[in-house]
This record gives C-alpha cells, structure tokens and sequence, in this order.
C-alpha cells in the first residue's frame, strides 16, 4: 500500500522532566505517540540537573516509537516541531557537546540570586523591557549563577540553550532561538533583540556570546541531519522546526492566534492565556508576553496566578474517601460521580467562597500579593463537603475571570483545556461566571500539537498559518451561559474581589506569624 498523499507532522514537547512526541495528519488527528521520562540528578537540596546526552536519547527513543507504530506511514512524516519548556540552561561547546548536565526550569539554586535582583529594582525593569516576568531559572539568572559558582563551565560553553532548543540542535545541527524564546530571557520584546541595558544591569554582559541567535519560529531550520534519520528510521527529507515556547504553542494547539483571542488551562496551573496584536504590559503584569510572528507580530500573554486541577484532587484526596467506595459500588469514577451530587447544590454554594490554591510560578510574579492564600470563608454547619466542592469549582473560574477582566479584552469565546475541562459541569460553571460561551479543544496535547502546526506550516504545507490552525485544531464539545446563572455569579464575583482585598492585611500577619512560632 502506499500513501503518496498524505502529509503527516510530528509535535515534541519537552517539559520538565517528560518528552512527548505525537504523530499528526493534515487534520490533525493524532496517529502515533512516544512518551519518555528523564530522572533529575539532584546533589544538593533544591538544585536539580538533568543528563543532556539522556534528554537526547530519550527525544529520538519517542520518535523511534513513533515510526514503530507507523509502518508504511513514516516515509511520509515531512517535518518535526521542536517545542518546551522556557528558561533553564543547557551549556553546550564549540563542537556542540554538553558542558555539564542541563539545569531545568525547576531548580531553586538561583534563588538568592532572584531576591537579590527584586529588590533592587532588577525584575521590574526586566518585566519592562522583555514582557516577562523574572523567574529563577530565567537563562540570564543561571547565567549569573554559574559566573559565580562555576565560571569554569561558562569559559567551556559556546552557547547557552533552553530545553527544546537543545532536542533541536541535535536534529538538526542548528543553534537558535525564536521570538519567544528570547523574549522570556533577556530580549526586548519590542526590537527582537537582546537588551545590552539588562545584560550589563545583571552583570552579565560579558557572556552576551552564550546566547543563541534569534531566528523565526515560522521557517524550516532545514533538513534532519541524515545520521540521525537513519539511526532514528525517518526519512532524510524531514524538515526541523523551533517552534515557539511552550506556553505560545499551547495558545497555537487550542487554536487561538487571533487579536482577542481567550484561553484557561484547567490543568495543574489556572494559565490564562490572552491573544493581542498590540503589546499591552500595562494590563498584563504578570508572566509571559511574548512576541510571536504569525506573520505580522502578535502577543501570547500568559497569567498564572493560581493552580487549578490541584484544588480538586486536594480537596476529594483528604475529604471524599466515602466518595470513592460509594462510586466504585455504583461502577462510576469519584469524579463522575461527585459531579452529581455538586450539581444539585446551587449556584454559590449556599454562601461559600473559595480562593484557589496559589501556584508559586504566580506568585514570583508581580500580579498578586505575595503572602496570599487559599480559604474558605461563610461556612455554616449546614454546609455539606459537596458544597464545599462546588465552591472549590466556582472559586477556580472566578479567578480565571479576575485575570480576564485585568486584561481588559471582551472576548466572545473561551478555549478551556487541561484535565479539569474533562468535567462538563465545571465547564459549565465556567461559562456562567464568565458570561460568554466555552469550548473544548478535541484532544489534550496542545503543546505538541502547536509545535506540529507550526512544523506543518514552516516546511510549507499550509499556505497561511491560520489555515493550518483552522485545519488542525477542531472542538468536541461546546457549552453556552445560563444567563440567569450568570447574573448571579456577577454578583457573587464582587463580593469575591472584596473579600480577597480585604485579606492582604490578614495574609501579612499570617505570614509573620508563621515566621515567629516556627
């Protein structure tokens, strides 16, 4: 049989410690998947490294599976797209080899480093000029790191890559970054290029070398390098693409590209993700702004104040065990089957509010006070744990509609992704506290589905980049507002932004008492 036809695409996302590369066709259904997972080294608390050569071999084992599952099929994958987590430092030399080990995105070694620099003014002139927000494992700040603690491998080192632009040198024997990449490092989102300003405010101006050169996300870098093709089963004809960072491919994989467009991430992080054709720092003051050509320039703004799926699992972990025996006996899982008892408890739980669990990627970030914490506050002992769980849902997307009002836009729709859109009730109350239809991406791997479409695109099989998107992302289930419903969450929801504010003050205490009784 052959399949002269058909055009497929493969999508590798690089987390922080996982690999996963899935398969696409031209419709973007998923027809093969490699999973692999690198242990962390780590040799001292807090600090963790990763095997550079490992990452690699993991990388082409995902891809070796892939090819495995699709026989004939594999002669026509025509491009990869590289894609990950931002940050880290992954020092390669002059010939290309590792250094030392890689430092992912969630080492804590540079945390002095990260104090220091917020308090003298350092992150928010960065935030300035890049858009981002300054996090430990920003490349610079491991930069500066390793100037001090072992300068002996940065006098080694050629180049400083992030995780995805490591797994791309080595298919492709290319050093790059992208808009994105830069601009979550030292790059000034406005010019693409990297700032001298924050380079010599950091103290790293001498190392300005170890950064790779900005390039476009939307080009082929060219061709596999054919040693690897071969030892991994692909064609010598697949062409390798740096797609953007992870957060601006997920946008991609849910389908938002366009001025207005809206996400929220149900996963484990709350990540609302908002698409604008003009910069707008001023509304999104906290994580990732970043620029990306798609052709003429757009902004991917990220806002990552609280976790989301966790609040769940936390709270049917330590509240729900009769739950778990009552749904195994009715043959449902405790999800399902707590989802019926939440639905009949009315909108605002009774009087209950929640604030969800504070993910410490937002709170580094200048959006939210900093001693902030989850409650519950109006408890009253007729109040049942599905109340209680019912409020924990509410409490997620009234948060999710804090970070949608701060960003100004009215959008028309929203993408929710993420294990907790699995839930149609929760994708449900979603819809009422934000007042606008919701909808559902068909599958759960954005990540590596935006690395694939941009892959598809670059190597020249879609003539526009939207027509890929559209092409390739579709939706599976839709959900539209209860506008009775909504009117009640409007008014629920200020009540929720005055309880919040009236805390910061008892937030402070708390904080220093804990201090002072530990």
């Amino acid at each position: 049989m052959t399949y002269k036809n058909i055009n497929l695409f493969i999508g590798v996302d690089f987390g922080g410690t996982s690999l996963k590369s899935i398969l696409y066709n031209r419709n973007g259904d998923a027809l093969a998947t490699g999973y692999a997972v690198v242990p962390r080294i780590s040799v001292h608390p807090g600090w963790q490294d990763l095997d550079m050569i490992a990452v690699w071999e993991a990388a082409k084992q995902t891809l070796r599976d892939i090819v495995a599952q699709s026989g004939d099929l594999a002669n026509n994958i025509r491009a990869i797209g590289l894609t990950g987590a931002g940050f880290g430092a992954w020092l390669i030399d002059e010939e290309g080899h590792p250094v030392r080990p890689g430092i992912p995105w969630t080492d804590n070694r540079a945390e002095d480093i990260l104090a220091e620099w917020q308090a003298k003014g350092i992150a928010d002139r960065y935030f300035a000029i890049t858009g981002s927000g300054l996090i430990k494992t920003t490349t610079a700040v491991l930069v500066k790191w390793l100037s001090i603690h072992e300068p002996e491998s940065l006098k080694k080192a050629r180049y400083a890559l992030m995780a995805q632009e490591w797994i791309h040198y080595k298919l492709s024997n290319d050093v790059r970054t992208d808009a994105t990449g830069a601009s979550i490092n030292v790059g000034d989102i406005r010019t693409n290029e990297y700032s001298e300003e924050l380079l010599d405010l950091m103290g790293i101006s001498e190392y300005k070398y170890l950064f790779p050169p900005i390039r476009s996300s939307f080009e082929a870098t060219g061709l596999i390098v054919p040693k690897v093709a071969k030892e991994i089963g692909l064609p010598l004809t697949v062409k390798i693409n740096n797609a953007p960072t992870d957060i601006t491919s997920c946008s991609v994989g849910v389908g938002n590209i366009k001025d207005g467009d809206v996400s929220t991430n149900m996963g484990t992080a709350l990540g609302n993700l908002f698409v604008t054709e003009e910069l707008h720092l001023e509304r999104f003051v906290n994580a990732q702004n970043c620029a990306v050509g798609t052709p003429q320039v757009t902004y991917v703004h990220s806002v990552i104040p609280n976790f989301a799926a966790p609040n769940q699992e936390w709270f049917i972990n330590n509240f729900c065990g009769e739950d778990r025996i009552n749904s195994a006996e009715e043959n449902l899982d405790v999800f399902s089957y707590l989802a019926k008892k939440v639905a009949e408890i009315p909108v605002g739980s009774d009087g209950l509010l929640y604030n969800p669990l504070i993910c410490a990627f937002g709170q580094s970030l200048p959006f939210m006070h900093r001693t902030d914490s989850s409650y519950f506050i109006g408890i009253n002992q007729l109040h049942t744990r599905f109340h209680l769980l019912r409020a924990v849902y509410e409490g997620v997307a009234l948060a999710a509609r804090r970070t949608y009002e701060n960003s100004g836009l009215r959008p028309k729709v929203a993408t929710l992704s993420g294990g907790g859109a699995r839930s149609d009730l929760w994708c449900q109350i979603f819809s009422d506290v934000l007042g606008i239809p919701t909808r559902v991406p068909s599958d759960e791997e954005w990540g590596a589905k935006g690395a694939a479409i941009s892959a598809a695109y670059a190597a020249g099989y879609f003539a526009e980049y939207s027509q890929a998107v559209s092409g390739m992302v579709h939706y599976t289930r839709h959900f539209e507002p209860n506008e009775l419903n909504h009117q009640k969450y409007n008014k629920i929801y200020e009540l929720f932004k005055e309880v919040y504010e009236s805390l910061i003050p008892i937030w402070d205490k708390l904080d220093n008492l804990k201090k002072h009784i530990s």
